[in-house]
């Protein structure tokens, strides 16, 4: 995290320290692999069905999102999560 591969204005003070202080437990890096394992596998195929244009949330939903910068950059665009979503 200290030199790390973004640049260190993109995550608050806060949240690298809380990043740090959970990277010194075993058990919470290997949960964090575990999670880009499965979006890399389980999750991504999980993304590819439900792009079927013939799938939809059959119930009213609520989806809330962080306007802060990170998520706005990262999911913002016309390609992104939030289009997808608003369709």
């Amino acid at each position: 995290m200290a030199g790390g591969v973004r640049p260190r204005a993109t995550l608050d003070a806060e949240i690298r320290t809380a990043y740090v202080a959970a990277l010194k437990h075993a058990a919470h890096v290997h949960a964090i692999c575990e999670e880009g394992r499965a979006a890399a596998t389980r999750d991504r195929a999980d993304d590819d069905a439900d792009r079927n244009p013939d799938r939809h949330i059959e119930c009213p939903a609520l989806v809330l999102w962080s306007g802060r910068r990170e998520h706005k950059n990262w999911y913002g665009g016309a390609c992104g999560l939030l289009a997808i979503w608003h369709a």
